[in-house]
């Protein structure tokens, strides 16, 4: 004889499994919390994982066309009959391009790149900062006209200290470059980095280049 049902409804069946389930997960609360968690830490770290390879092609992706776009803009900006505030102008867009709108940010990253640079010793091809020792001396040499023909039709105006302001940001960027560099060639690169002391690392500098 089978046995009878003790649930004879749908409603009751559920109610059962619910008070049964209910019963389980305080029996065994501690481990089947500590379950979810390690799984949802699992989750979230392989999505910041792949969130993270996403973005550093994207970053890659702009690097090259903000660098492509700067050595077109140089072209523009060395022919001297054209407007010098609207070029000037242009050399600051330049500059925005190539540091991704904060050359601190780059600076930083320009040290970790030259970094792993060294440590690969790849020393045989130029280095990261060589490359960008030469792209901001040519967007610098490139500003030195256009400020000099802004002074002489404007004056010492407000056009001229943009301008000015303008190429004092590269120049300086350019030093902190060659900072790097230099720590670099005597041996000091990682303890200055250590104690904050190289030159892209010092706050008057950092709000200067950032245009603060």
């Amino acid at each position: 004889m089978p046995r009878p049902k003790i649930h004879k409804t749908k409603e009751q069946r559920i109610l059962a499994n619910r008070l049964k389930s209910s019963k389980h997960y305080e029996r065994y609360k501690d481990s089947i919390n500590q379950k979810r968690r390690d799984q949802y830490q699992a989750q979230v770290k392989a999505n910041s994982l792949t969130d993270s390879i996403e973005r550093k092609k994207r970053q890659e992706a702009f690097r090259h066309i903000a660098v492509s776009q700067l050595f077109l803009d140089l072209h523009s900006i060395n022919d001297l009959s054209r407007d010098p505030i609207v070029e000037i102008h242009r050399v600051q867009r330049s500059l925005d391009r190539a540091t991704d709108y904060s050359p601190s940010s780059y600076l930083e990253k320009i040290y970790q790149k030259h970094q792993l640079w060294l440590r690969n010793d790849q020393v045989s091809s130029e280095s990261p900062v060589t490359q960008a020792v030469s792209q901001f001396e040519d967007l610098f040499e490139s500003s030195k006209p256009l400020t000099h023909n802004i002074l002489q039709e404007f004056g010492y105006g407000s056009e001229y200290l943009e301008a000015s302001r303008i190429q004092k940001r590269i120049r300086r960027i350019v030093e902190c470059l060659e900072d790097l560099e230099l720590a670099r060639m005597e041996g000091t690169l990682d303890s200055l980095y250590q104690l904050h002391r190289l030159r892209f690392q010092d706050t008057a500098t950092i709000h200067y280049i950032d245009g603060q």
